[in-house]
């Protein structure tokens, strides 16, 4: 049996962020989320916030895939929140309401 290789983190990241603008053309842009101290943990999942003109504004509403293994590489666990531009402006003005202490890191925009 081959060993299981872990995909890293931002090449998974590129790949989520492409599929998702490809298949949604309501999302503007897409924000990775970490948590301090927790990235680069086995089971901490990549967090990704989506600015989506076709949503509801329904709040911070985390939506969580489990991990999963492909042929010999294994994906870690992935957060979907989903946004309206709005909601979007008010977690800039207060990044504090993400949560579990998470950051906004690196944006994505739609090309």
């Amino acid at each position: 049996m081959d060993p299981i290789t872990i995909v890293p983190l931002e090449t998974y990241a590129k790949q989520l962020v492409e599929a998702h603008f490809f298949l949604e053309p309501g999302i503007q842009k897409i924000v990775r989320l970490e948590a301090p101290g927790l990235e680069g943990v086995m089971d901490e999942p990549l967090k990704l916030l989506e600015v989506n003109t076709n949503t509801l504004a329904t709040g911070i509403r985390p939506v969580l895939l489990p991990a999963r293994v492909e042929g010999t590489e294994w994906y870690p666990p992935v957060v979907i929140v989903e946004v309206t531009p709005q909601e979007f402006e008010q977690i800039r003005e207060t990044p504090t309401s993400l949560p579990n202490n998470w950051q906004m890191k690196k944006t994505y925009e739609r090309k």
